[in-house]
């Protein structure tokens, strides 16, 4: 069976992760891939391997990044009740 090749936000969208936490699974060597250039590529056997684990497929990862954006005015508001 030849090995494909998958992006991260491939990978991320079949295991139901964050784009982050894909990258964290490949700098652990918990699924395989490649650098090329500056960009990771994913073994798509790893990834199909990984995704029939103990792995509950319905859990998320939140995305960090994206918690950082809060514009919401009740968030704001919770934060700020919060000092």
């Amino acid at each position: 069976m030849s090995t494909g090749y998958l992006s991260v936000k491939e990978t991320s969208e079949m295991l139901g992760y964050s784009e982050q936490y894909v990258r964290k699974l490949l700098r652990s060597g918990e699924i395989n891939g490649e650098m090329i250039g500056n960009r990771w590529v994913v073994a798509s056997e790893s990834a199909s391997e990984y995704r029939c684990k103990e792995h509950n497929p319905n859990q998320v990862i939140p995305d960090h990044a994206r918690r950082a954006s809060i514009d919401t005015p009740t968030a704001i508001k919770t934060l700020n009740s919060m000092k």
